[in-house]
């Protein structure tokens, strides 16, 4: 098995991270008031991003291993859909907690900008390896 996973590219590697974060994020913080009180993403939005995460480094994974354009495109994708989602998040914890008038009480949390890091990540993985599996295709690797 270690041997198996030694002899990955580092493109994999930066898929599996950038889903494990994803996950992570989805279930952490995503909004904290009064510095105590903490809204999670599973509360909301954070499936999404658990379930994006965990589907788009399996089509990654699967794409290093056969090829197929297609699933690495899916995983693009997605990855970008929960960036957006989780994009959209941190503007609506925003405009709530100003239309609450307590935007000095509610503040976006880390799991959140995990979310948005990660997923943005997760897309650029995705990206990089569907353009490195086109450049091996057009020299003849």
């Amino acid at each position: 098995m270690n041997e198996m996973l030694s002899g990955q590219p580092r493109r994999l590697w930066w898929a599996v991270a950038s889903a494990v974060l994803m996950v992570i994020g989805g279930f952490g913080p995503w909004a904290t008031a009064l510095d105590t009180i903490n809204v999670s993403g599973t509360d909301g939005d954070g499936w999404f991003i658990i379930g994006g995460g965990i589907i788009a480094g399996v089509l990654l994974f699967r794409h290093l291993q056969n090829g197929s354009r297609r699933l690495a495109i899916v995983a693009v994708v997605i990855s970008a859909l929960c960036t957006l989602i989780a994009l959209y998040d941190l503007t609506d914890v925003n405009r709530v907690a100003a239309d609450a008038g307590l935007g000095d009480v509610i503040d976006p949390a880390w799991g959140l900008y995990l979310s948005i890091l990660a997923s943005a990540s997760m897309t650029a993985a995705a990206v990089a390896a569907l353009r490195e599996r086109r450049a091996a295709s057009t020299i003849g690797l």
